[in-house]
């Protein structure tokens, strides 16, 4: 028979591991991926009942837990060339719960769109695309009215658009489009500063990790280039894995688990993503595919989100290419632990909805994942352009 002090180690030793074990089920419970994906546009409509809102170009959930959604708002029209021709970027506003949604903000037609959105100091900022230049706009009532700000990125007319934010050290940063070089520029909420220009024409995305600021870029001339500000300069810190040909562009920069991941658009072989615990380092990277993971059609890794301990991936998988089909095959893949090998392609059918070719955003919220989806442009043959397509906002739950 054991001892009392045996005995009693022993049922601690039995607690600890029912403790274990339950916090081990519920860490399993918790990073497991959502299986429901609901439409919060269905009421409204795809596109927010207008086809030509073909993106979710950008999402934010205010302090209040109001949604606010950016469209690309482009076509039917098409100029001479035919190109189709910008239709006015839409903001569109839900409070929180099941509120209907409503038009807050309709920016003029030569905008094709909503492209980068930020939370500052209390403030919501919303920036366009424009050939003619962006427009910058903010809110300080929660979204409900908003005014043009004249200063900063917009005062440039090169600048067609601001497709990044971030925030760091208490200020806001901003990454601009520019044929003669991406703009990073600085606001502490009162004055906009340009930081510097880089050779790239757009500078894509910004993103933190562990303190410092980095900076992915699109070139469409050449490769990707990565920067990491240092002071006032952007020092170029590309890693040196060799990748194929075609990854002209940064997607999206995540950490998660302590790791850094980058992933690209290459529209000859697919999509690559890379990691590193010292991004820093160029040669410190680790390769995880660079084939969109056995799909050359998964031409983007153009959205992530953490949501319950799970990292989520959601894809530009452009399945006219090669093969005519414009069936849409948007697609979202998902990881527990980011390794190789781990990650899982859960949906590869665009939720279901003809021509819905990627999910542009992804963000975690209280009341779950929100998924924001872009649709095809395609037009055959001559033919009309189809109809009743459009953007959604699902949620995944």
């Amino acid at each position: 028979m054991p001892s009392f002090h045996t005995a009693t180690q022993l049922a601690r030793g039995l607690l600890r591991a029912t403790v274990l074990a339950t916090l081990g089920m519920l860490s399993v419970a918790q990073a497991a991926p959502v299986s429901q994906f609901n439409d919060l546009t269905a009421a409204v409509g795809a596109g927010f009942g207008n086809p030509s809102n073909r993106y979710v170009w950008s999402l934010t959930r205010t302090d209040s837990g109001a949604l606010l959604v950016g469209t690309k708002n482009v076509g039917p029209a098409r100029d001479s060339a035919g190109k189709l021709v910008a239709g006015g970027g839409e903001l569109w506003r839900r409070d929180a719960g099941t509120g209907p949604w409503r038009k807050v903000l309709k920016a003029p037609k030569d905008t094709s769109g909503f492209r980068g959105q930020a939370i500052y100091q209390g403030q919501l900022y919303a920036a366009t695309e424009g050939d003619a230049g962006l427009l910058l706009y903010r809110s300080a009532n929660d979204g409900l009215t908003w005014s043009l700000v004249n200063s900063g990125p917009g005062s440039d007319p090169q600048n067609t658009s601001i497709r990044t934010f971030a925030e760091l050290n208490g200020l806001l940063y901003a990454g601009t489009e520019n044929a003669s070089g991406g703009q990073l520029w600085q606001y502490d909420g009162t004055t906009w500063t340009r930081v510097t220009t880089v050779t790239d024409t757009s500078i894509a995305v910004l993103s933190v990790f562990q303190g410092q600021l980095y900076a992915g870029t699109w070139n469409s001339s050449s490769a990707l280039d990565l920067y990491l500000l240092s002071g006032s300069a952007l020092v170029n810190i590309t890693p040196t894995n060799p990748l194929p040909r075609g990854n002209a562009g940064v997607m999206r920069l995540q950490e998660f688990n302590g790791q850094f991941y980058l992933t690209t658009s290459n529209y000859w072989n697919g999509f690559a993503i890379l990691r590193s615990a010292t991004p820093a380092v160029p040669g410190a990277w680790q390769l995880i595919t660079d084939d969109g993971f056995g799909n050359p059609e998964n031409t983007y890794g153009w959205s992530t989100a953490i949501h319950n301990g799970v990292l989520y991936l959601g894809t530009y998988t452009d399945d006219t290419v090669r093969t005519n089909d414009v069936q849409g095959k948007g697609s979202l893949y998902y990881t527990t632990t980011g390794n190789p090998g781990d990650w899982h392609l859960q949906v590869s059918d665009g939720f279901g909805f003809p021509y819905t070719w990627g999910v542009r955003n992804l963000l975690s919220t209280p009341e779950g994942l929100l998924l924001g989806t872009a649709t095809d442009f395609y037009v055959s043959n001559g033919e009309a352009e189809p109809y009743g397509i459009g953007c959604r906002l699902l949620l995944g739950q």
